[in-house]
């Protein structure tokens, strides 16, 4: 049997890693945190297959976060999807400048991210 691909979804919503995880929880391994500081401590422990990074959140942005993961040698290559509301071009751009594969607005749907995931 194979292991499901673990996903840490970051977001300082309670609601909307709720709502993630209602999403993935049936063919993927979820955990969250609800900090860019606690996402970097989870990942120095056990690094997962991707990240569902917010942009907007308090301390730590999600473009900080991953550039952070970026500049390190173990976690250069790890797959980041930003999932948030900031959804302008120049947000976006900001997104895929900071490191990540993917860039998709809430409210997430749950086409467009299981599609999202596939191509990473």
């Amino acid at each position: 049997m194979n292991q499901a691909a673990r996903i840490l979804v970051v977001d300082d919503t309670a609601v909307s890693r709720l709502m993630l995880r209602g999403i993935l929880e049936d063919k993927y391994d979820v955990s969250e945190a609800e900090s860019g500081e606690e996402c970097l401590a989870i990942i120095d422990v056990s690094i997962p297959d991707l990240v569902l990074l917010d942009v907007d959140m308090p301390g730590m942005s999600g473009f900080e976060v991953c550039v952070a993961l970026r500049r390190e040698i173990v976690t250069a290559h790890l797959p980041i999807i930003f999932v948030s509301g900031l959804d302008t071009v120049e947000e976006r751009l900001t997104g895929y400048e900071a490191g990540a594969d993917e860039y998709i607005t809430k409210p997430a749907e749950p086409e467009e991210l299981h599609l999202s995931l596939i191509h990473i």
